[in-house]
């Protein structure tokens, strides 16, 4: 939301490096520590609300894990939802717009979870492929071979939707009829905007 901030640090405590995960509420007398783990593990945090129920997606290394209930209990006000260890470490963690849905990155796959159907569903990257990236709240853009692809959230109906210039991304319009990118010219010496509908009428 616009006054919560979830947040991972490094914090040095009796001569030991740890690495810290966390949530600050604005207004609180201090951060809430959720996860403390060594410096050497990779860790990640998100914070979402849904329905007017808090969530907080957790990933240390390979294992994520999502936990309902509001944080100013500490970890005790937590409740685990559901958690999987994934083939990959994971490098960042998010919820999307809805707060319906975990995202979890690494750097050869994703993992979404639904927290309605409470379902995993890890999708293999393409190799190569660049910088995926929501074009909705639903669907996702990944960058392969030359083509801007789109998929669902869970990796489902993959469309490679048209050629486009590496490093530019394409969108959505607000309301879902019009995707947008960069492509080259016909002579390759410049560039143009691309515009193609998405819902035939």
């Amino acid at each position: 939301d616009t006054n919560t901030i979830a947040y991972v640090a490094l914090t040095h405590t009796d001569g030991t490096d740890l690495r810290v995960a966390g949530i600050y509420h604005e207004g609180d007398d201090a951060p809430t520590v959720l996860r403390t783990t060594n410096r050497d593990t990779s860790l990640s945090i998100a914070t979402s609300t849904y329905y007017g129920s808090t969530y907080t997606a957790i990933a240390e290394d390979g294992k994520l894990t999502i936990y309902k209930g509001h944080y100013d209990q500490g970890f005790e006000g937590l409740t685990r939802v559901s958690g999987r260890s994934l083939p990959d470490t994971v490098t960042h963690v998010e919820f999307n717009d809805t707060g319906s849905y975990v995202l979890a990155r690494s750097e050869t796959s994703f993992t979404s979870f639904g927290l309605e159907r409470q379902i995993f569903t890890t999708v293999d990257l393409p190799v190569p492929s660049q910088g995926l990236y929501w074009l909705d709240t639903m669907h996702l853009g990944l960058f392969v071979d030359g083509k801007m692809t789109m998929r669902n959230i869970d990796g489902t109906n993959v469309h490679n939707l048209t050629s486009s210039k590496a490093g530019h991304r394409g969108v959505l319009s607000r309301n879902g009829t019009y995707f947008y990118s960069i492509g080259d010219t016909e002579n390759s010496e410049g560039v143009r905007l691309q515009r193609f509908r998405m819902i035939l009428r």
